[in-house]
């Protein structure tokens, strides 16, 4: 019986060559999980009911080909104080981008007295298809929406654009994280903080 001894290496020890077999390693591998977007979904969760969105489950397909995107179950109707809520859930680009979308629900909700209701599926072979049903519930008056029913344009259009809004950047934001996950950056603090040790070719010891 012989013993042989091996020389490892930390990741930091590497050339840069077998840097990459080890980043590659390391991607095969470890996004090779469910629980890398569960965040996400959570946060997504947590501003759609800001906006009055309770949304019950989001589908996805990423980030490679033509019929990618994000699409969810949900119940729409308006969310009072809405926009002060946001402001302290998100900053920056994407508080500028749900603001935009809680605009356009708001708009379309004072046109029906704030009587709009909505829920979305997903529908189709992309998981972002989505169906939304947009409905006007009963006036204040009750004496109907003579001047809405032959409108869509003002109501029922406004939300649905705004609901599929919500959806691309649902999808945005998980491409972002996806992105972040899978970068040198990322892939080089992982397999540091892990310990991990290479044969000199990057291999895993």
């Amino acid at each position: 019986m012989q013993t042989k001894t091996i020389t490892t290496y930390s990741f930091a020890e590497l050339s840069d060559e077998a840097k990459e077999t080890a980043r590659s390693w390391w991607r095969e591998q470890g996004l090779d999980y469910d629980e890398w977007y569960d965040c996400t979904f959570d946060d997504a969760k947590e501003v759609g009911a800001v906006l009055g969105i309770d949304i019950d489950k989001i589908y996805f397909s990423g980030f490679w080909s033509q019929g990618d995107g994000a699409s969810f179950e949900s119940n729409y109707r308006y969310k009072p104080g809405w926009r002060k809520a946001l402001r302290k859930h998100v900053g920056g680009d994407d508080l500028k981008e749900l603001e935009r979308i809680g605009v356009e629900l708001q708009r379309a909700q004072r046109f029906a007295s704030y009587q709009i209701t909505a829920s979305t599926r997903q529908h189709g072979h992309y998981m972002g298809g989505m169906v939304v049903d947009v409905e006007l519930g009963d006036p204040p008056g009750g004496d109907g929406w003579p001047t809405l029913e032959g409108c869509p344009h003002l109501w029922e259009e406004p939300v649905k654009d705004a609901l599929n809004d919500f959806a691309h950047w649902v999808y945005r934001t998980l491409e972002k994280e996806y992105k972040y996950l899978d970068s040198d950056e990322h892939v080089d603090e992982m397999l540091t903080i892990n310990e991990y040790e290479f044969t000199a070719e990057g291999k895993v010891a």
